[in-house]
């Protein structure tokens, strides 16, 4: 698995991307030449924050610096993005300059688990944000290509790595966490002899391992520089006991974050050598002794036979992994691990004991041994087929002269030069010069053993970029990979202002195509991305890169304009609408009301008493929602059905299973929510419904097969739209619902109120049927069947408890039925985009921009698409001239953008253009005709001489 990462940063208006470029420059500096602040480093892109002005430094030991970091300053560290940081201490007076970015070693989907007194011991699984709050930057030393840095700050402890290209190798540390000290920096490489004191430690690996297949080389080669033919993912499992967890104070927090900050040591370590990505796939913390699984030991072989038998049992055994390495504080003379494993669910182990819990703190324990660090990665490098240098005499300690010789060949004591894979660490004063790299002659044979594992994911070569499309919307695409059979894409919500304060990352989708739209942003938030590439090898951990790569602007978020008004009851705020929601399509439930996002997702208002207004965070990009009496429904942008509220199980009311969508629903193109009962069209024309079929409403009538266009769901029916423009029903029919009129044709919509149904016919008028014919107020008759006679040219119709409302072309909004709390009362003069009838309450959709820039607002716009700010409207028929005739709703024949109707009325009969003795004659010549004729001037239903002194009166040019 591989991925790339990409962060991106919402601000209304900019719109940017942030490029990130390499820079050369010297890598030290005196002190005191820094004192005219004049930067060695070429003109960046890059953030920069200069040191040089903050830290004071003074010499305690030899090759020991103690630093006092401003406090301010580390708070400026760039949280996201790259950045150069300026005139960092090392020592001896000198400096280093580093090129750094936020790094998060974790995968994505990287889990904790721990185990709490009182349940059982049983492991709870924790996520990983909240536990840990280290903030960790990685980089690299400007000016010394192949050079590798890592700095981790905490509020447990704070420490620093810093790898020259030629091995010279710094360590940054503050203590332990229980005697935490000041921060102090030391050359590993530098140190002199005998100002250690410390007992030594061995690895047991040349009695505990299989037989290795390696390749040594005990000279540099050409390859060196370039350990493996492209950046390779490994990913581990830490597991840990209960001494390990006393040891760092009895603290989750600084258990973690002593995890993360030595995984993120480690990383650095094994990517500079190996281009090794080491990254924690997910770690252990036990809070009782009994809870870990792990004895007491003292010797190493013992725990690691442990770990093998924990590790092949479930649930661990399902853990996708590289490695898995046990951490603990116990005395058990060192480490041990499996020859090459990698990828072994068998043998793919090592352990590391005599851990401090801390770093190396030359000031308080006067040793920078760095034991825990080192013996991480010693162990894993066996793992990685590494045996020990000295079997070659390849370092100056522990040669092949004899174990036990800590006199280097050239006579030096105590020995200089060690490196990971050394016994150095054996001899009194031995790690004091170690340099924290591998030796290249375990380097050559460590790659050759990684190029033939395939279970490694290549990590970035996967490339992805981000445009904005439209409001809190943003395209994602990124470059495929050959042997991915799919990509998942995690997100990370919006943060707050610093990297330890992230949300947990969310696997949105799991997609096999090469790009997404992700429209479930916020204005003004974070958002950071990655997308992991998903493979057949099981063993194979997920991969990621780091998270800071991008930005991006939101322009249109300052445009954006609230957009929805409701009308009619508010016992459950169910018209209360949240401030700002600019919809695009919206559903009114029973007391609830849900609405579709400009940016594809869904928010919900009102009655929540069964979740029906909690919707999901993860739908993105979805296409339609709908509203039922105590659950909701949304259309998602893959065609599939998610559902929320009432109904997630099934048992007693409300509980019908109406939000348990059907395994392998598929290809949906339209939903609807009824009481107890969902429905979904399919692509193929076939009509699926799930939930309550008490009453028979999921029971579809005789001949409905694949030939559905639309479903409607009443209380406890469902009516049926067929591709022959007809209607049928099924369900409930105690007011006659279902008794769909015998001569229903040309239907083109159709909905369903509680106890009624409406159909919209092709020449704009519409049918209801069922409770209403009537308004009697009985048996749930409150007139809302009974449509008034001049409601015409109907584009869209919705039924409510007791009330129906329809919206013209013109996007005048009429309404009849119950009306006691005013759910008929639609605001006056207002144009609709949609409307939506709940049970006694109704929701509209208006245009609140000038689209057209006729200075006139959408929603009071005659013609919204046109300009025409004065709104000319000859025939008063509630469309502007310009649009009803590019709609077709009046004739203009002769093309001269004056409605014929308009004409007319002037007495214009001929129209050309003017009132003329042709027109008064057409008029004599019908004198004492009746009907509905043009000659009719004054519409009084007869052609008499009042016609004639109306065309005289306009006798000339029409206006």
């Amino acid at each position: 698995m591989h991925t790339r990462t990409h962060y991106f940063q919402q601000r209304a208006p900019a719109f940017k991307l942030a490029a990130m470029l390499v820079y050369a420059a010297c890598a030290c500096v005196n002190l005191a030449q820094a004192s005219d602040f004049t930067s060695p480093v070429q003109p960046s892109a890059n953030s920069v924050l200069n040191l040089r002005q903050g830290v004071m430094a003074k010499q305690d030991l030899e090759g020991v610096l103690e630093v006092s970091l401003d406090p301010a300053l580390v708070e400026q560290l760039p949280k996201r993005g790259q950045f150069n940081l300026l005139g960092f201490p090392v020592g001896k007076g000198q400096t280093i300059d580093l090129e750094l970015k936020h790094m998060d070693v974790k995968l994505a989907d990287a889990h904790a688990v721990c185990s709490y007194p009182g349940l059982n011991n049983q492991p709870i699984a924790q996520p990983t944000f909240g536990l840990g709050d280290a903030v960790q930057f990685s980089g690299s030393m400007l000016g010394d290509e192949g050079s590798k840095a890592f700095i981790s700050f905490s509020s447990t402890a704070n420490i620093g790595i810093f790898i020259a290209s030629n091995g010279m190798t710094y360590i940054m540390s503050d203590g332990e966490v229980n005697n935490r000290g000041p921060l102090v920096v030391t050359s590993m490489s530098e140190l002199p002899p005998g100002i250690i004191d410390w007992k030594p430690f061995s690895c047991a690996a040349d009695t505990s391992v299989l037989a290795p297949d390696f390749d040594f080389d005990e000279t540099p080669d050409a390859a060196y520089s370039n350990a493996v033919a492209g950046c390779k993912v490994a990913t581990v499992y830490i597991d840990t006991d209960y001494q390990l967890y006393v040891k760092l104070g009895q603290s989750q927090t600084a258990l973690t974050n002593y995890i993360l900050q030595m995984v993120g040591a480690a990383n650095i370590i094994y990517y500079k050598d190996l281009q090794i990505d080491l990254r924690l796939a997910g770690w252990f913390i036990y809070t009782t002794d009994a809870s870990d699984g792990f004895g007491a030991y003292t010797d190493s072989s013992s725990a690691l036979d442990d770990v093998q038998s924990k590790w092949q049992a479930a649930p661990y055994n399902t853990y996708s992994r590289t490695l898995v390495s046990y951490l603990t504080s116990q005395t058990v003379g060192g480490g041990v691990a499996w020859m090459s494993q990698l990828c072994s669910k068998t043998l793919g182990f090592s352990m590391c004991g005599n851990l401090d819990g801390s770093f190396p703190y030359p000031l308080s324990l006067r040793s920078s041994q760095n034991w825990d660090i080192m013996v991480f990665c010693h162990e894993l490098g066996h793992n990685f087929s590494a045996p020990h240098t000295h079997d070659l005499g390849l370092d100056n300690c522990y040669t092949s002269s004899g174990i036990g010789s800590c006199v280097a060949p050239d006579g030096n004591y105590p020995p200089i030069g060690g490196t990971i894979m050394s016994y150095c660490h054996l001899c009194p004063g031995g790690t004091s010069n170690n340099n924290m790299i591998f030796h290249y002659g375990n380097v050559t044979g460590m790659k050759s053993y990684i190029a033939g594992k395939t279970c490694l994911g290549s990590c970035g070569s996967m490339t992805i970029t981000a445009t904005q499309n439209q409001t809190e919307q943003v395209s994602l695409a990124w470059t495929t990979d050959p042997s991915a059979i799919s990509y998942t894409v995690f997100r990370r919500l919006p943060d707050t202002t610093s990297p330890k304060d992230l949300t947990l990352p969310v696997a949105i989708t799991t997609t096999t195509s090469a790009s997404l739209i992700d429209a479930s942003m916020v204005c003004d938030k974070n958002y950071e991305y990655y997308v992991r590439a998903n493979y057949t090898t099981a063993s194979t951990g997920p991969a990621t890169g780091m998270m800071s790569d991008i930005q991006i602007g939101k322009a249109l978020c300052s445009t954006a304009v609230a957009n929805l008004v409701a009308w009619g009851i508010n016992t459950y705020g169910e018209r209360t609408i949240p401030a700002g929601v600019v919809a695009t399509s919206i559903a009114a439930g029973y007391n609830h009301s849900a609405a579709l996002k400009q940016n594809g997702s869904v928010i919900c208002w009102g009655n929540n008493a069964y979740g029906q207004s909690t919707a999901p965070t993860t739908i993105i990009g979805a296409l339609q929602v709908a509203g039922g009496y105590r659950h909701s429904a949304a259309l998602k942008s893959n065609n599939t059905v998610e559902c929320w509220g009432a109904g997630k199980s099934i048992g007693s009311s409300p509980n019908f299973g109406q939000s348990i969508v059907p395994t392998n629903l598929t290809a949906v193109t339209n939903i609807a929510a009824g009481a107890y009962h969902t429905l979904a069209r399919k692509s193929d024309g076939t009509l699926v419904c799930w939930g309550s079929n008490l009453q028979g409403q999921c029971t579809l009538p005789t001949g409905v097969t694949n030939n559905v266009l639309q479903g409607a769901a009443g209380y406890f029916h469902t009516l049926i739209l067929l591709n022959d423009n007809t209607v049928r029903g099924c369900g409930y029919n105690f007011n006659g619902q279902i008794s769909i009129p015998a001569d229903l044709t040309g239907v083109v919509k159709i909905a369903s109120g509680a106890y009624h149904g409406l159909a919209l016919k092709n020449n704009g008028t519409v049918v209801c049927w069922g409770a209403g014919l009537t308004n009697t107020g009985a048996t749930n008759n409150w007139g809302q069947s009974m449509v008034p006679s001049d409601v015409t040219n109907v584009v869209e119709i919705s039924g409510g408890g007791k009330h129906t409302v329809v919206r013209l072309g013109n996007g005048i909004i009429r309404s009849w039925g119950y009306n006691t709390s005013w759910q008929c009362n639609s605001p006056e003069g207002y144009r609709a985009q949609s409307i939506s009838a709940g049970f006694e309450f109704t929701l509209g959709m208006f245009n609140q921009t000038d689209a057209d820039n006729d200075g006139i607002i959408g929603y009071l716009d005659n013609c919204p698409t046109t300009a025409n700010a004065n709104q000319t409207d000859c025939d008063a028929d509630g469309y502007g001239d310009i649009c009803a005739i590019a709609t077709n709703v009046v004739a203009d024949l002769d093309g001269n953008g004056v409605p014929d109707p308009c004409q007319y009325a002037y007495g214009d009969l001929d129209l050309d253009g003017e009132v003329g003795s042709g027109d008064v004659g057409l008029i004599l010549l019908s004198i004492g005709e009746s009907g509905d004729l043009i000659e009719d001037i004054n519409n009084d239903n007869v052609v008499d001489s009042a016609d004639v002194g109306l065309a005289l009166l306009n006798y000339g040019p029409v206006p």
